[in-house]
């Protein structure tokens, strides 16, 4: 499973989705808790957008 990224923070996804125009896979439910997540691909440009969302919260907080 390294090779896809579980993404449960709403405002994360929608910073990949929306700003770096980076697709996921599928939208689903956690069995148990049933809390959305989405299912991104890893690759390269996926872990510098995090990295930047990383910044960008920590700079705000």
């Amino acid at each position: 499973m390294k090779n896809y990224f579980f993404c449960y923070d709403q405002r994360l996804a929608d910073f990949l989705r929306y700003k770096k125009n980076i697709t996921y896979i599928t939208k689903a439910y956690a069995d148990k808790t049933l809390k959305k997540f989405y299912l991104f691909p890893v690759t390269d440009e996926l872990q510098q957008a995090i990295d930047e969302y990383r910044e960008i919260e920590a700079a705000t907080n």
